[in-house]
């Protein structure tokens, strides 16, 4: 029995990948928090340095008021302005109390350089009305940049893996919550017998959506059931009212031939024309009494669910057989019968279905070529028939197989290539057509479906 698989999952694959677009949407958007969060940090962690110096340094003045102040590339520490390097005089001497960060175009007009660092100034009043405290930082820019990157790859690792590793997780158990009902209604579906509506869905399914739909698919399987049931009471019907009169045809042919034969035992030679002629109308409607048994059972074989066919049919002996009914067909015609059939050809099937279609492309050709030559072949990979009779209309040559599609020469129902088609498809046969305006070929090609 069929099994729902993970391959098969296409609603639980469309859950998952639009988890994985909204995990991936929200990951880029947090990666980009980031950045924004690494750029503004940048300046955050320069003055967060300069605060934490100058605090230390204030500190350290404040216990000994006589200790060297730094004065340095990085950082540098002014009591008041009468200390400071004439430029930076020039350009701290306006600030007022609190935290600064200095233009580029300040730097270069008053320190005459162009700086690639983070200029800040931090002012701080040492007592009312008493000297200024300026504290100066001027730390490289990579210096910050390396702590903030690796800072900022740290929590970007760290931020996708856990995103992928609980969206994943999420995702799975969400998924497999919403398909598991559904893998589990189509197994059950799989393993009902379409002929049995006594297995209800809807006695394990009860709630919700799933619910609804194991009740749906009850009523359909009741009404399915149902209509097979009627179809069975019908063939079973039609074949029992079919039998009787061609059981009683039969009989009475029977009796008919031996009639026919012990009156013609009392004819003279020249009265036995007429006596012929009854024969052969005798011998017709059997031939036609057996097709249409045949036809019965295959048609009933036909209609029922696929069975395994034990035994091989013998295709050699339906064909020959084939020929003999149907040669009634050709024999007022100058028709050269070119027959080549390999002996013994057993293939997996029955003998009716082979001999139906075999019966149904020899008629066609015998019908329809009213001179020329028909040549019949049969070997063990297929069956074909070819003849030079007018061939199949333009209008109707891709539709022949369909039922009542015919030419207008014919005097059947279009049903005959129809029927061929149907055994072809139920036994896994392929059926290849050729036609043109000067004759046709048509093949069975006896190969097992996969």
């Amino acid at each position: 029995m069929k099994k729902f698989s993970w391959g098969n999952s296409s609603f639980r694959s469309g859950i998952l990948r639009t988890f994985i677009l909204f995990q991936t949407l929200l990951i880029l958007f947090g990666i980009g928090w980031v950045i924004v969060s690494y750029t503004d940090g940048q300046d955050g962690l320069q003055e967060a340095i300069a605060i934490t110096e100058s605090q230390q340094i204030l500190e350290r003045y404040r216990q000994d008021p006589n200790i060297a102040l730094p004065v340095g590339v990085i950082f540098s520490a002014f009591i008041g302005t009468q200390d400071m390097p004439p430029a930076y005089r020039e350009l701290l001497k306006d600030l007022p109390v609190g935290m600064h960060e200095l233009s580029e175009a300040d730097v270069i007009d008053y320190l005459g350089y162009e700086s690639e660092h983070e200029f800040h100034v931090l002012v701080h009043e040492l007592e009312s009305g008493g000297p200024f405290f300026y504290f100066v930082s001027d730390i490289p820019e990579q210096t910050t940049q390396d702590l903030l990157i690796e800072n900022v790859l740290t929590v970007v690792f760290t931020y996708v893996t856990f995103s992928v590793l609980l969206g994943g997780w999420l995702a799975w158990i969400f998924a497999r919550n919403i398909s598991q009902p559904l893998e589990d209604i189509t197994n059950a579906i799989n393993e009902i017998k379409t002929e049995d509506p006594t297995t209800r869905l809807s006695q394990t399914w009860r709630e919700g959506e799933i619910g609804e739909l194991a009740r749906s698919l009850d009523e359909k399987n009741q009404r399915i059931a149902d209509f097979i049931q009627r179809e069975k009471g019908i063939m079973r019907n039609i074949s029992h009212e079919l039998r009787t009169p061609i059981t009683i045809i039969k009989s009475t042919l029977a009796l008919a031939g031996l009639k026919s034969s012990a009156e013609a035992s009392h004819h003279v030679a020249g009265d036995r024309t007429g006596q012929t002629i009854e024969v052969r109308h005798l011998e017709k409607i059997e031939r036609a009494s057996r097709d249409l048994e045949a036809m019965i059972e295959a048609f009933l074989w036909l209609g029922r669910e696929f069975q395994a066919v034990d035994d091989p049919a013998d295709a050699t002996s339906c064909v020959e057989r084939a020929i003999a009914d149907h040669h009634y067909l050709v024999d007022e015609k100058p028709i050269d019968l070119d027959v080549d059939l390999q002996r013994q050809v057993k293939i997996p099937g029955k003998d009716q279905l082979v001999y139906i279609a075999a019966a149904n492309l020899i008629r066609n050709a015998f019908s329809h070529t009213e001179a020329g030559r028909i040549k019949i072949r049969l070997n063990e990979n297929s069956l074909t028939v070819q003849d030079d009779g007018p061939g199949f209309e333009t209008q109707v040559a891709g539709r022949v197989c369909e039922p009542g599609v015919k030419s207008s020469n014919s005097q059947g129902f279009g049903l005959g290539l129809h029927i061929v088609e149907q055994v072809c498809q139920r036994m896994g046969w392929h059926l290849e057509i050729a036609s043109s305006s000067t004759g046709s070929i048509v093949s069975i090609v006896f190969v097992q479906a996969s």
